[in-house]
């Protein structure tokens, strides 16, 4: 543990000082170390373990899930807000002023920061420009890991590509675009018990972009606000759809639908952990041959085709023969 309470309030109050003498926002690992190092706490294990106690406490954020979010503490959460809210903002409401888009316009940036607004889809140059070229990897880093923006890998032929993201939050176009009435099954997550809080259904897309982005056949998505149909793999495609205090799923094959199903299931109870602190509750209903619903529970209990499959036609199914979805999702 860390040697005593009074080193690690020692070494906070060293980090408090330096970040309001300094006006820093941030400190990096390095310069944090060297500080501990002086009062008293020797091992770098100490060191995490004393900002992981800091952080718990809300004194200050350290985030350790890559090696980018751990070269960083941030002093001031203020400055975490505003990065974000530079991408993340309603244009009509929080326009940029006219240095900003003008300097966006010097600098060729103008067709992706259309495209950003329109199509919720991002270069990195963009990205880089809006947080003024600092700590770019950071914050590309905290927003994947907390569901706000996703890798977007389609359209992207070569090597020399440029990275493109997806934040689903600002896509705009309209629902009807996208077509799912000759799929052939459907279930329905219902959140009603509590609810379905905003923004969970932009993070479900986010894990499903980059995990759809793994198959070299899984054509590009179709996206828009509330929607989105998205391939995984050859020959499988789901729509999901988002009502009151429910998430829609379409299959396009019942051959698919066993697969599909636990897909979003996991990606669902990922969300869950990883950013709802465990507290979404949902009923799975599943379709039925006549055009009922069924409970997921009392469907399982019957092995009701095409949900719950054996043998030959599980190992056949198009979502999972060729990604270890407990891996990616992991």
């Amino acid at each position: 543990g860390i040697r005593s309470k009074r080193e690690g309030m020692k070494c906070l109050d060293t980090l408090i000082d330096l970040s309001e003498r300094e006006s820093r926002d941030w400190l990096s690992l390095t310069e944090v170390t060297k500080l501990a190092n002086e009062t008293g706490i020797r091992s770098k294990s100490e060191v995490l373990e004393m900002l992981k106690l800091f952080h718990e406490l809300g004194k200050l954020f350290h985030f350790d899930a890559t090696d980018n979010l751990s070269s960083i503490i941030i002093m001031k959460p203020q400055w975490l807000v505003d990065r974000v809210a530079e991408v993340i903002r309603d244009k009509d409401m929080h326009q940029y002023d006219e240095l900003q888009q003008q300097r966006i316009k010097d600098n060729g940036l103008y067709e992706d920061y259309k495209r950003l607004y329109e199509e919720g889809i991002t270069t990195r140059e963009l990205l880089e420009d809006l947080w003024g070229h600092v700590q770019v990897d950071f914050l590309l880093d905290l927003m994947r890991e907390t569901l706000l923006l996703s890798d977007y890998t389609f359209g992207r032929h070569k090597k020399g590509d440029a990275d493109l993201y997806l934040v689903p939050s600002l896509l705009t176009t309209s629902k009807n675009l996208i077509n799912d009435d000759d799929f052939e099954c459907y279930c329905i997550y219902d959140f009603s018990k509590v609810c379905l809080p905003q923004g969970v259904f932009d993070r479900i897309v986010c894990v499903l972009i980059a995990y759809s982005g793994r198959f070299e056949d899984s054509q590009k998505p179709v996206l828009s606000q509330g929607k989105a149909m998205l391939w995984l793999g050859k020959g499988s495609v789901i729509c999901l759809e988002e009502g009151s205090q429910k998430i829609h799923l379409s299959i396009n094959k019942s051959d698919n639908a066993s697969s599909s199903m636990r897909v979003i299931t996991h990606t669902l109870k990922k969300v869950n952990q990883d950013v709802m602190n465990s507290k979404l509750v949902w009923d799975l209903y599943l379709s039925t041959n006549d055009e009922n619903t069924i409970l997921y529970e009392k469907a399982m209990k019957k092995k009701l085709k095409p949900w719950f499959v054996t043998g030959q036609q599980k190992a056949d199914s198009a979502v999972i023969q060729r990604a270890d979805l407990n891996v990616f999702m992991d």
